[in-house]
């Protein structure tokens, strides 16, 4: 193992495979709909005072539970109002059930989709880490035979996230109230809350490296994934902080991007008159150029994201790595010797 560079080889290489196999941004594009990974999803709450996207599977359970509620609060009584609809008015009852079943049907294709899109991307991945060339097709062929496993895999993390998540509510509003206690109290449990979405993350990915390229079981897998991160700990931690500096950098370059786009037609229109038509046809360019931005960009971050991740995990599992902090730490006597 030695005091060898772990990320920036690791970067550098995840990188040039961004680069030069461009056919993994199918891959990227779709596997964000799962949406952002654990860590990045606490992170960004920290500092960007908001979550990222919790992906399709927590927007859909969210979606189910919010339009249950709504439907209790219209009358009291949600099967009671879908029965007194079907007797008065049939054929708007079948249209709007066709319209739901319908947006179903989209959601579970989209999760079915971007859940290939996971696995492919690994696979291929550790595919060309290995000196292979495998198409879009291989990777989706593989993804099918070991679909089940992953989306279990992803299901059961959603949902703890998703309890996580509910557990801490708005802020632990209930703490602030205790004024100093509570927010000594807030201020540990949120720590605690921050560690365990981080365990959980950390332990969820490298699962699905295990049950993706070493084909074990979701329980084996998840033994051998604890077993990896107890061992790596501050390695992983390192990683995600790295990749969260990419993911924030990025944010900020399209941010910038998109401003620019949205405020180019105000300062041509305090310059020069345009119709009411052009400064139309203006804005619907700059939306399509806004969506096609982010795809493209989310594409490229996503597959650069899984390859920087999938490359770590090859490394732990074959030759080993050293924390940047300990092999630091293990320099400084070593130049206080030299003086």
């Amino acid at each position: 193992m030695g005091d060898i560079a772990l990320y920036r080889p690791i970067l550098k290489k995840s990188w040039q495979i961004t680069k030069k196999f461009k056919g993994l941004w199918f891959f990227g594009l779709f596997v964000a709909l799962l949406g952002s990974s654990g860590e990045y999803e606490i992170l960004s709450r920290l500092i960007l005072k908001q979550y990222n996207s919790p992906g399709i599977i927590s927007e859909t359970i969210g979606g189910i539970r919010l339009g249950i509620e709504e439907g209790l609060k219209a009358g009291g009584n949600l099967w009671a109002n879908i029965w007194s609809s079907l007797i008065t008015n049939p054929a708007s009852f079948i249209f709007i059930a066709a319209i739901l079943v319908l947006s179903i049907a989209i959601v579970i294709f989209l999760i079915w989709l971007a859940i290939i899109s996971q696995i492919g991307i690994i696979k291929n991945i550790d595919a060309i880490n290995k000196n292979k060339k495998p198409t879009i097709n291989e990777g989706i062929d593989f993804a099918v035979k070991n679909f089940w496993p992953v989306a279990a895999a992803n299901v059961i993390f959603k949902i703890i996230l998703f309890l996580l998540f509910l557990l801490v509510g708005r802020e632990f509003m209930w703490l602030n109230g205790g004024k100093i206690f509570g927010s000594i109290i807030y201020g540990l449990a949120f720590v605690i809350f921050v560690a365990v979405v981080f365990v959980v993350s950390f332990i969820f990915k490298y699962q699905l490296f295990y049950i993706i390229l070493k084909k074990q079981g979701i329980i084996k897998a998840l033994k051998s994934a604890f077993q990896l991160f107890k061992e790596n700990w501050l390695i992983s931690l390192e990683m995600a902080a790295v990749l969260f500096i990419v993911h924030i950098l990025v944010i900020i370059f399209t941010a910038l991007i998109t401003v620019m786009l949205l405020v180019a037609p105000v300062l041509l229109i305090s310059y020069f008159k345009f119709s009411l038509a052009l400064l139309g046809l203006w804005g619907i360019i700059d939306l399509i150029l806004i969506i096609a931005m982010a795809f493209y960009i989310t594409a490229i971050l996503m597959t650069f994201t899984w390859s920087s991740w999938t490359l770590l995990y090859s490394r732990l599992t074959g030759e080993g790595g050293m924390s940047k902090i300990i092999r630091l730490a293990r320099r400084i006597p070593n130049l206080t010797a030299k003086k």
